[in-house]
C-alpha cells in the first residue's frame, strides 16, 4: 500500500526549495522550483510563482487544489474546499491557471509542476493534490513527464475528471473549430489524452483516487468504462456509496459524498476505500462547512460563466501539437 508520511509545510510565493530523496525526506541543497529532472519549464518563473497562493495553518498538512475549465481558483474552490479543509487540519494552496484553463493543457501543466515543487520542497515532505474536471489532467501530466514530482505527492485525488475525455468535448469540436484545451479532452482522437494514458496510468509511489458521478452531465460516457476512471487507481462512483444519488458536474465541487471520499483518501494510508465512508453522507446534499444556498448560487454562476467564457474564447482548427518531450517520450 502506498503510504502516508507526516508533513510539516510552509508555503510562500518565493520559496527556498529542498531537494527530495525518494523517501520524501529533505536532503541536499536548495534549488529553484524551475529546476529538476524532466523538460525545461518555458513559462517565466514570475508568472508561475504569481499563480500560487497558500493560506491557513501552514505548520501542518497541506493540500494543493487545481481548478477546472472556465473558472478561476477562487470561483472553483473559494466557497467549498478552501473553507472546509482548514477545519480538517489542512493548509490549503491553490494555483490559478491562465486563461481560465482554456489554453493548451501542456502549458497550464507547467504551473502545476512549479506549484508542487515549490510547496512540497519547501515543506520537506510530500503534499496532497486534488484536482477537479480538467484540473485532474495537469497533475497527471506533471507526474508522467517530471519524475521528481512522483516523490513529492502522497495522495492524488481526481474529482469528476476528464481522465479519458468527455463526449462534450467531441461535440464541441465536431464542426472543426473549438477551444484548445477542449480539443485535448476529446474521447476520440485527442493526442494529448492518448499520450497521457499510454502505458502506466498511475506511475510512482503515489496513492491515486478517482471519484466521479454516473449522472455527471459533462463527464460521459460512463459505460462500458467511466471516462473518469484511472487504470490502477481506486475508482469510486458516488452511486457505489449512495445508489440512485444524482450529482451533476459542477455540483461535484460541493457534494457531500464527493467530500467524504476525498477526505477518506486524504486521512488514510493509501487511496480512498468506499467501504470506510459513512453512509450518513447519503442523507446530506452539500459538504460540511458549506451553506446550501451559497452552493446553489455558486453552482448556477459557474455554469453561466462557463457558457460565456467558452463562447467568447479564441477557437482553433486543430488540437495543440504535442511538445517535443511528449513526442519523443
Amino acid at each position: 500500500m502506498k503510504g502516508r508520511i507526516t508533513r510539516f509545510a510552509v508555503c510562500a510565493i518565493a520559496v527556498l526549495s529542498i531537494q527530495m530523496a525518494p523517501t520524501g525526506r529533505a536532503m541536499g541543497s536548495a534549488a529553484s522550483p524551475m529546476e529538476g529532472p524532466g523538460p525545461r519549464l518555458d513559462v517565466p518563473e514570475w508568472k508561475l510563482a504569481d499563480a500560487l497562493r497558500c493560506h491557513g495553518d501552514l505548520s501542518g498538512l497541506v493540500v494543493l487544489l487545481v481548478h477546472g475549465t472556465s473558472v478561476t481558483a477562487e470561483e472553483n474552490w473559494g466557497w467549498n474546499y478552501e473553507l472546509a479543509l482548514p477545519h480538517e487540519g489542512f493548509a490549503v494552496c491553490t494555483v490559478n491557471l491562465p486563461d481560465r484553463e482554456l489554453i493548451d493543457v501542456q502549458i497550464t501543466s507547467e504551473y502545476v509542476v512549479y506549484a508542487i515543487r515549490a510547496v512540497a520542497r519547501q515543506a520537506g515532505h510530500k503534499i496532497d493534490v486534488v484536482g477537479l474536471s480538467q484540473g485532474v489532467l495537469q497533475p497527471r501530466w506533471a507526474i508522467k513527464w517530471w519524475p521528481d514530482i512522483r516523490f513529492l505527492i502522497d495522495d492524488y485525488v481526481s474529482m469528476a475528471g476528464t481522465n479519458h475525455g468527455s463526449i462534450y468535448a467531441d461535440a464541441a469540436c465536431a464542426a472543426g473549430s473549438c477551444i484548445p484545451s477542449i480539443w485535448q479532452q476529446r474521447v476520440n482522437g485527442a493526442h494529448f489524452l492518448a499520450t497521457l494514458n499510454h502505458g502506466d496510468e498511475t506511475p510512482g509511489d503515489v496513492s491515486y483516487t478517482s471519484v466521479y458521478s454516473l449522472t455527471d452531465d459533462i463527464i460521459q460516457p460512463v459505460v462500458p468504462t467511466p471516462v473518469a476512471a484511472i487504470r490502477g487507481a481506486s475508482n469510486v462512483a458516488v452511486q457505489d456509496i449512495c445508489p440512485g444519488r444524482y450529482v451533476g458536474h459542477v455540483q461535484s465541487a460541493s457534494d457531500a459524498v464527493y467530500y467524504a471520499v476525498v477526505m477518506d483518501a486524504l486521512t488514510h494510508a493509501g487511496p480512498a476505500d468506499p467501504s470506510r465512508v459513512d453512509r450518513a453522507f447519503c442523507l446530506q446534499t452539500v459538504m460540511p462547512y458549506v451553506d446550501p444556498a451559497t452552493a446553489a448560487v455558486r453552482t448556477a454562476l459557474i455554469y453561466a460563466t462557463a457558457g460565456i467564457v467558452q463562447s467568447e474564447h479564441r477557437k482553433t482548427s486543430h488540437e495543440p501539437p504535442l511538445k517535443a518531450y511528449a513526442r519523443e517520450g
